[in-house]
């Protein structure tokens, strides 16, 4: 497999960073009998789609007698995409263009073959907008079995993980919060004075997402979490390496027994440093709401006012900000990145594998390939066309419930199309710009790593089974004993073939760093 230099891709991330004026357009088309429809999927969620049918047929306006297509956009709530992908892949079904990450069903669907591969369509040189906006160097990066199974949807190699905050209630109480002791100080202070409000909102399928300990921290200690085998808000596996990056020291899951830790270095070398997130978890389960298993959305509930806080990535920052000034008139908000190296902006930490979390699949009974590489390649072609998909068409003096919202993560997100609001606190700027910087970056030794599960795909889905089964209560913390849960959930894994598994991803991840010498 080949390893991209880290310095080239990061570069080229920078490079293409190109501030920019949102473009601002009215008009519609009518519909063309000539016209070639590419169906389109994505999933949902409440606030994150929203009249997107005007930018459609402006699109088709704009395009008129060039592309003559006409894109239609099929969504759906997350837990029915999921299972809608799958269908898709082993019926007719006419899809020509769907969402899908490795957190979804991207990888096992790969090996079905249900995706096409790609790769020769970045080197037509009539795609302009797609070789610019997708250099080798980025495409490298996000092989799955040395292809290109999807287009990568991202705008940054990190988007910094933290805590949104109602910064305007801190300020009322004189609270600043700056570690986690006075993040809890503002929870109870919200608990015991502001009534009708509760201190966090989460979502079901993360919980409380990175609080407590993240991929960053691990890798820190040279343990890598395996992205893409079990998906969800956090990933079951991680891989130790030596320093060297040369030799796999254990591959271990959560609630392992304390020799699968024992050769890490510390925290991470015992049961409750190991699992430390989902025992902090269940510790600040009080500060949450009790429904919060069944909550697919929690951002409705921050925004209007509901939650004092609420887990999310600081590229949604300028939304949110624009949101609450909408909605609530006077509040502020703040954002607090919960890992001390990023808050501090220290140099080379951030470790990445330099994949995207997003992509854009092309299943295999779509006969209109070349028809999507050309709405693709319009899309990307220039920040005019990426902003209409983007931003939409609206005026600055809209009401709210009439702008546009679309999911940049499953169609625009790209390092060439950033955009730095100039109205941003200047923390935030900088927290922005640090995260686009080449030197805050360095490239774990697993990065291009894919596990082929062929020959543990029985025993991967018993396991998918039982820690789905489990993850959503233990991400929101609410059981009352998560170690005892954590015991019980990897015993009934040992017995689906947890053992095996192990085996099999510390074979070939081993076989991966002999290949590099």
């Amino acid at each position: 497999m080949k390893k991209t230099n880290p310095n080239v891709l990061t570069a080229f991330l920078l490079a293409a960073f190109i501030p920019a004026l949102f473009s601002c357009a009215a008009g519609s088309s009518a519909p063309r009998e000539d016209a070639e429809v590419i169906n389109m999927y994505i999933f949902v969620s409440d606030g994150t789609y929203r009249n997107v049918d005007s930018v459609v047929e402006e699109f088709e306006k704009r395009t008129r007698g060039s592309l003559n297509i006409d894109l239609n956009i099929h969504t759906m709530s997350i837990h029915d995409y999921r299972d809608r992908m799958v269908l898709i892949a082993s019926t007719g079904t006419e899809a020509d263009l769907v969402f899908d990450a490795p957190w979804i069903n991207m990888t096992s669907l790969i090996q079905k073959k249900a995706y096409k591969e790609l790769s020769g369509y970045f080197d037509n040189p009539e795609l302009g907008g797609l070789r610019r906006a997708f250099p080798p160097e980025f495409l490298d990066s996000n092989r799955f079995y040395g292809g290109i199974y999807g287009i990568p949807i991202m705008n940054a190699p990190l988007d910094i993980q933290g805590i949104f905050y109602r910064k305007d209630l801190a300020d009322k109480y004189g609270l600043v919060i700056e570690n986690y002791d006075s993040l809890r100080v503002y929870f109870e202070t919200v608990l015991s004075r502001e009534k009708g409000m509760i201190p966090m909102g989460v979502q079901n399928s993360r919980g409380f997402y990175f609080m407590f300990d993240a991929p960053l921290n691990m890798a820190l200690k040279n343990i890598y979490v395996l992205e893409g085998i079990t998906g969800g808000g956090r990933e079951l596996f991680s891989v130790g390496i030596s320093a060297d990056g040369r030799r796999v020291t254990g591959v271990s899951c959560y609630g392992d027994t304390l020799d699968s830790y024992s050769r890490y270095l510390p925290p991470y070398n015992t049961f409750e440093g190991f699992n430390r997130y989902f025992l902090e978890a269940a510790q600040w389960n009080r500060y949450i709401p009790e429904d919060s298993v069944m909550q697919e959305s929690v951002d409705p509930l921050f925004l209007n006012g509901y939650a004092a806080a609420t887990e999310g990535t600081i590229g949604d920052f300028a939304e949110h900000q624009a949101d609450l000034a909408n909605r609530l008139p006077g509040a502020e908000l703040g954002f607090w990145p919960y890992i001390d190296e990023i808050r501090n902006r220290e140099k080379g930490v951030i470790a990445l594998s330099f994949r995207a979390w997003n992509y854009l699949c092309i299943p295999q009974n779509s006969v209109k390939t070349e028809k999507v590489f050309q709405f693709l390649n319009w899309v990307f072609e220039s920040q005019e066309n990426n902003d209409l998909f983007s931003f939409g068409l609206q005026a600055s003096d809209i009401p709210e419930e009439e702008t546009y919202q679309f999911p940049g993560y499953e169609l625009t997100w790209n390092p060439r199309f950033i955009h730095i609001p100039a109205n941003l606190p200047d923390d935030i700027k900088g927290l922005l710009e640090y995260q686009y910087a080449p030197d805050s970056f360095r490239r774990i030794p697993v990065s291009g790593f894919v596990l082929d599960e062929q020959e543990i795909i029985t025993e991967l889905s018993h396991i998918r089974a039982i820690y789905e089964k489990y993850r959503n209560a233990l991400l929101c913390g609410v059981y009352e004993n998560p170690a005892a849960v954590l015991r019980e959930m990897n015993s009934e894994m040992e017995s689906a073939g947890l053992g095996k598994v192990k085996g099999e991803i510390a074979r070939q991840i081993q076989a991966f760093l002999d290949a590099d010498i």
